[in-house]
Formats: C-alpha cells, structure tokens, sequence
C-alpha cells in the first residue's frame, strides 16, 4: 500500500472459492502476483476463502505489504475448523448471515458460530445482503 494512493483507494473483492467452484493454484499465483503489483489498500475475499489451500498464503502475501484485509465466513463447521490460517494476520471477518435467516431465524447456531470465533480471538461483524427470503428479517 502506498500512502499516496489515500486520495483514490484501490478496492478489490476476490472470489477465491465458492460451493460450485474453486480457483486453481496456477490462477491463485498469477492473480496475488498481479494484486501485489496493483497495491491495492482494501482486498476483500469472497464467498468461502477458508477453504481454499491457498487462503494463508494470500493473506501472509498482501499483509505483509500493509493491504488492509476483509474475509467473508459462512459459518460452516469446516470454515471454523480452518479458522486457524488467519492467525497472524489479523483480517476483518464478516460472517454472512444468510445461512441463519430461512423460514426460522437459527439463532442457538449463530450463537455457536460467533462463540466459535470469538474463542479462536476475533470478534466478527455481520453481513447480509437482503433477499426475499430474509427481507422480513430485517425489523428484527
């Protein structure tokens, strides 16, 4: 990050690995190499980076060069149980709230996914994005 870059922030959101799809390692190389190049001040990653293999290694890469890091959680037991790679790093962690607002809200396992990743020392935001299936969540 360059401090001359305040004026016009460089934010990219990257969708590292999702349920239908998972970036290949070759991709991965060729895409952190470029954000490296790009100094990006805000890198955010999308849908499940926790697990792609490679999500400790990007975080350690951009990082290191000050990029200020948000990483999206779903609140999978196999997202939490690789909760570990980002230590170190000291990313923002949204938790999607999707996942808890279907016809019931889940509240007694969103109450576990955040005690979850509170007792592995960070304290995660929430986010939603509003659909018709949790609009009616919203007042709430």
């Amino acid at each position: 990050m360059v401090l001359s870059q305040l004026d016009n922030p460089v934010r990219v959101t990257w969708d590292l690995n999702g349920d239908q799809y998972r970036m290949a390692e070759s991709v991965v190389d060729a895409v952190l190499q470029r954000l490296v190049e790009a100094q990006p001040f805000f890198v955010a990653l999308e849908q499940s980076p926790l697990l792609h293999p490679a999500c400790g290694n990007i975080l350690g890469s951009l990082s290191e060069r000050g990029v200020q890091l948000t990483l999206f959680c779903t609140g999978r037991e196999d997202e939490l149980d690789n909760i570990s790679v980002v230590n170190g790093y000291d990313p923002t962690i949204l938790l999607r709230l999707e996942p808890f607002l279907s016809e019931k809200p889940d509240l007694k396992r969103l109450e576990h996914v955040v005690g979850r990743l509170r007792d592995a020392g960070h304290n995660p935001g929430f986010c939603l994005t509003p659909l018709k299936s949790n609009i009616r969540f919203l007042p709430e």
